[in-house]
This record gives C-alpha cells, sequence and structure tokens, in this order.
C-alpha cells in the first residue's frame, strides 16, 4: 500500500515539528539550569558522627522502618552512596522533642 507524497510530506513535517518543540524545551531547561545561582555546598560531615541505618533508628524511635523512610527529611537522613543513614545527634535529639 503506498502512502501518497503529500500525506507523507505531511506526517513527516509533523514529527519534525514535535522534535523541534521538544528540542526547545531540553534546551531551554538546560540553559535555565546554568542560570540558576549554585548550590550551597552541604554542611561538613562530622567524622567523629556515628551515622546510624534506617532499621536503628526505626528501633530508637520504636517506629517501623517505613516511617523511618517516608520521613527521612526530617530525620536528618544522608545519602552515603546508595544508602540511607542518619546522624545520631539527629535522630537523638528527634527523640528528646518527642518526649
Amino acid at each position: 500500500m503506498a502512502i501518497p507524497l503529500s500525506r507523507s510530506n505531511n506526517a513527516l513535517e509533523g514529527m519534525l515539528e514535535r522534535f523541534a518543540e521538544h528540542l526547545a524545551d531540553v534546551v531551554s531547561d538546560r540553559i535555565a539550569a546554568r542560570l540558576q545561582p549554585p548550590r550551597a555546598d552541604p554542611p561538613p560531615v562530622d567524622k567523629t558522627e556515628r551515622y546510624l541505618k534506617p532499621e536503628e533508628v526505626a528501633a530508637l524511635l520504636q517506629v517501623n522502618v517505613a516511617y523511618v523512610y517516608r520521613h527521612k527529611t526530617q530525620l536528618g537522613g544522608v545519602k552515603l552512596g546508595k544508602y540511607l543513614r542518619f546522624p545520631e545527634s539527629t535522630v537523638r535529639r528527634r527523640l528528646e522533642r518527642g518526649r
């Protein structure tokens, strides 16, 4: 089944137009990202600080591990490579506030 040339050209034009719009969006996103002020450096890591596993935090707080993952930001969770760890001092402060 042959496609008429004019129909083929219309389909090609539509594809090119969608591609151009996508390309424009990608370029504008990258330009906007470069115009953002640089992020502040993360706070220095205290080498004497003990970092706890999510299971240890759950045991300290007497909650389910799922709670720890859901509230990782409030509990001071830090990604160390592929692992999630929590500064013990932050967890202890949270524990004291909860009492």
